[in-house]
């Protein structure tokens, strides 16, 4: 039995807000959609927008109260959810990779009577008591632990009310919030890529404002060694798919079902 509208947006709105909590970056509407039908067959019922009076799937996305939509002459439409609608008008992000010494030293608490610097003589991030610390090196003060779980408070209140981790909200009042949070994440594990993208936006933020203060550059603590060049080739290809409609994407002679098995998460 084909979905009313009422039934319709609700799909909609639950999908779209999956594959953002998955991926959060544009959508395609030919993948919205596919999402959709798939949705809909599982539970046994059917979508399709024009059995409810609209004239195509973008005016059905268009329409809703809780969809952004960026049309593309000659290419497929662009969807974010409508408090991300900026996302559509940027341009290729790149993925901000924090040094690991760099981010054992901000991220972990603070130990006593242990002491944390970045060492510019060496470029190594240098930890133990405080009188084994370089008198020259940067201090480095981690973030504390209250404010590492505002972050988590706000990216619960960023999901709304309906999300499935508002239920540990107010664990996130105390150090145990932590393990509560962790708990969540493993068990709605479609949350945690952007989870994982909020965080490191928060941990960049504070890095950023401590070289500033001491005049280091972004560049000593963003170095991701270990990248190769054909690992960025191939991320860059699979951006170039993503922009192609599926009409034409179907078209080409390689073997996508490989792609989609191969593609590196992110």
């Amino acid at each position: 039995m084909p979905l009313n509208e009422p039934e319709a947006r609700q799909l909609l709105k639950a999908v779209l807000n999956d594959l953002w909590s998955a991926d959060p970056r544009p959508i395609l509407g030919s993948r919205l959609k596919a999402a959709l039908v798939a949705n809909a067959v599982k539970n046994g019922t059917e979508f399709d927008e024009r059995l409810i009076g609209y004239q195509g799937f973008a005016d059905f996305v268009s329409r809703s109260a809780f969809a952004a939509v960026k049309f593309r002459a000659g290419m497929d439409i662009l969807i974010a959810p409508i408090e991300y609608a900026a996302e559509l008008d940027r341009g290729p992000q790149k993925r901000v990779t924090i040094r690991p010494d760099f981010w054992r030293a901000f991220v972990g608490f603070m130990i006593v009577d242990e002491a944390r610097a970045y060492d510019q003589a060496r470029d190594t991030v240098v930890v133990g008591p405080r009188e084994t610390i370089p008198a020259d090196a940067v201090p480095i003060d981690p973030i504390p632990p209250a404010t590492q779980l505002e972050w988590r408070r706000n990216f619960l209140n960023n999901l709304g009310p309906d999300s499935p981790l508002a239920t540990i909200q107010s664990a996130l009042r105390s150090q145990k919030g932590f393990k509560a949070f962790a708990e969540g994440l493993r068990r709605y594990p479609n949350l945690r890529a952007s989870w994982n993208q909020a965080w490191m936006n928060e941990v960049s933020a504070v890095i950023r404002a401590w070289g500033q203060q001491y005049g280091i550059p972004d560049e000593v603590w963003l170095k991701s060694p270990g990248v190769s060049d054909q690992e960025t080739l191939r991320a860059k290809l699979y951006d170039v798919l993503d922009a192609i409609p599926i009409e034409n994407l179907l078209e080409i002679s390689i073997p996508l079902r490989w792609l989609v098995e191969k593609r590196p998460s992110k």
